[in-house]
């Protein structure tokens, strides 16, 4: 909070009107708890605060002003570590060691250890390196990463980052038979070997499969009848729809009745993506989201900083099912990248003059 106002002045700051705007968005929503759900505003506060406030990392960090190099290899070691804990705790399953839901399901175990956001970042930037300068250490700790995210049993985020690879393979590789040939090798190669071991067969093959149940059931599967609930009966007059309705936070009234509903019918706002992060935190606050989010994308880096709007870009894929965009740990994964982006630019056009 101290570093945005030290620096809220200084220049370079892409992302700056995007953050405001989106902490805008998080006091009205402050304000329609209270309204309208009788939550009381530091409750809310509070609930913002251990999550969303993190995206103020990205003024500490202009504030502190590490070199590109330092924080990519933070990045990368954080990928690391969080592979090292996700491959202790499957071992350790049933017991568990960290703060995580766990369960058995599409041919593994699945759990949310906060850190994955780290993970498909260094993945992305590995690869991005790898393109670049062919080293194949690069590769290696790239498809080690992608397995680790495949063995989550995590059928969007896996196919979104299989999926943008290939746009990043077009974007950075200059069109020649040897090059397009040489990766086509490499990328057939990983797959047949997928298919050779038995753990990530089996995942795949879950995935697949729990993909054809859910399209069968068509209306039923509770993703629609989520969307019924949150858009028809869960707002009580139109302010839900800008202010939003409000994070629950503590063990309040309001917390308990969300809970209720999520326990009695199996409905969560953040199983609906963006949409419920619309319908709860309001749609000022989802502006904001998406303004750095869009810009993220868009906006015109140096080949070597692709990788950070590539990861946007799976960012916003993937939220419109899960909530990854806006789950507990990413808020810092952005602020780095959206950092790193501004540092990018900044770079390239000192090396123009």
């Amino acid at each position: 909070g101290i570093s945005f106002f030290r620096i809220i002045q200084k220049k370079g700051l892409q992302f700056k009107n995007a953050i405001i705007f989106f902490f805008i968005g998080i006091v009205v929503n402050i304000i329609s708890a209270y309204v309208n759900q009788g939550q009381a505003p530091m409750v809310t506060f509070l609930s913002f605060g251990t999550t969303y406030f993190f995206i103020l990392f990205y003024f500490l960090l202009h504030d502190l002003q590490p070199s590109r190099k330092f924080m990519e290899n933070i990045i990368i070691i954080f990928a690391i570590l969080y592979s090292l804990f996700y491959i202790y705790q499957v071992l350790a399953y049933p017991n568990l060691i960290f703060n995580s839901n766990m369960l058995e399901d599409r041919g593994t175990i699945r759990l949310r250890i906060e850190g994955n956001g780290f993970l498909v970042l260094a993945y992305f930037l590995l690869l991005n390196r790898y393109f670049l300068n062919r080293r194949l250490i690069n590769l290696l700790l790239a498809f080690g990463f992608f397995i680790i995210l495949l063995v989550g049993g995590f059928r969007t985020l896996s196919f979104v980052a299989f999926l943008l690879s290939g746009l990043m393979f077009i974007k950075l590789v200059k069109y020649s038979i040897m090059n397009y040939a040489a990766v086509l090798v490499l990328l057939a190669l990983f797959v047949v070997g997928l298919f050779q071991f038995r753990g990530t067969s089996r995942i795949i093959n879950e995935m697949v499969s729990s993909s054809t149940e859910q399209k069968a059931e068509g209306s039923g599967y509770i993703r629609f009848e989520e969307l019924h609930y949150y858009f028809n009966i869960y707002p009580q007059n139109k302010s839900y729809f800008i202010m939003g309705g409000g994070l629950p936070g503590s063990k309040g009234s309001y917390a308990r009745s969300m809970e209720t509903v999520q326990l009695g019918y199996g409905f969560y706002w953040a199983d609906l993506g963006l949409i419920g992060f619309y319908i709860i935190i309001g749609a000022i606050t989802l502006l904001g989201l998406l303004w750095y989010t869009i810009k993220a994308i868009y906006i015109k880096v140096p080949p070597d900083n692709l990788y950070i709007s590539i990861y946007f870009i799976y960012l916003l894929i993937v939220s419109l099912t899960t909530m990854e965009i806006y789950r507990p740990g990413i808020f810092v994964v952005e602020a780095i990248g959206l950092y790193l982006i501004d540092v990018g630019v900044i770079e390239d056009k000192f090396s123009e003059k």
